[in-house]
């Protein structure tokens, strides 16, 4: 079931009560229905990398604090490479990146149930 990014923009501004409702609307739910913490996460942080995105990005944080480490960058990139990588790091590490939503990319692959 795809769901209208739009929509989930604005659950972050809501109170938890109401984001529980909001999500109810989505999926259709009643009020007797129970959400659970689980159901959100599902909704709002749902993977969205592909394994050879998650290698990609964890190349990159190495590059990046490699960079960092060695004394290559001064100023204000040194303050940048490092908040970079571990970003990336992150993201490699939940499956998720923030992004994706916004821009309607997904490249993790959705194994079909039977």
């Amino acid at each position: 079931m795809m769901f209208a990014s739009k929509q989930l923009l604005y659950l972050h501004i809501l109170s938890p009560a109401s984001v529980i409702n909001q999500i109810r609307g989505i999926l259709g739910h009643n009020q007797d229905q129970l959400v659970t913490c689980k159901t959100i996460k599902n909704i709002i942080m749902k993977k969205n990398i592909g394994a050879t995105d998650k290698i990609i990005r964890l190349i990159i944080a190495i590059i990046l604090i490699v960079i960092y480490f060695s004394g290559i960058v001064e100023g204000t990139w040194a303050i940048i490479f490092p908040i970079a990588a571990i970003v990336l790091a992150i993201t490699t590490i939940t499956g998720f990146c923030g992004l994706y939503p916004l821009l309607g990319i997904n490249t993790c692959k959705v194994k079909e149930k039977k």
